[in-house]
């Protein structure tokens, strides 16, 4: 196995057009896979901006790489979404908000409809839910974006 098989790459870029760096990679040395980001920190676009671009993306992406790829996102739901509503793709609830009622009543219909959606955008690999506790409810990173179920571990 090549090292390059143990990564996930991060690019910027809506397209992997002949030159581009990661083109070459996925056919000489593919890493494990790539994750995709909306946006960069700065705010500019970093490899999608709707739908059916993203479709084109991950289409590409699977078409050029000698192996297969993962292909991942950070999709948690809530502030914490790649797939904003804003763009055109559907809304997601926060953890804090499927953690108030059951599992069986919110979480569970709550990861189908997420699972279908990135399956629809050939998104393979899903870098959420935190299973971090809100221990602390003026955590800066947990409690503000509302990145945990609840307070409780039983829970």
């Amino acid at each position: 196995m090549k090292l390059s098989r143990m990564f996930l790459v991060g690019f910027d870029g809506c397209t992997v057009k002949q030159g581009h760096w990661l083109r070459k990679a996925l056919k000489t040395s593919p890493p494990a896979g790539v994750i995709l980001f909306d946006r960069n920190v700065d705010g500019t676009v970093q490899n999608f901006t709707s739908p059916e671009q993203l479709k084109e993306l991950t289409a590409e992406l699977a078409d050029v790489a000698a192996e297969p790829l993962l292909i991942a996102v950070d999709q948690e739901g809530g502030g914490v979404c790649r797939l904003k509503e804003q763009a055109g793709f559907l809304r997601t609830k926060t953890a804090a908000e499927l953690g108030q009622q059951s599992p069986e009543i919110s979480t569970l219909p709550a990861a189908e409809v997420m699972a279908a959606e990135l399956a629809e955008y050939s998104i393979n690999l899903n870098l959420g839910p935190v299973a971090d506790v809100n221990l602390n409810p003026d955590n800066p990173i947990i409690a503000r974006y509302e990145r945990s179920f609840g307070a409780s571990p039983i829970r």
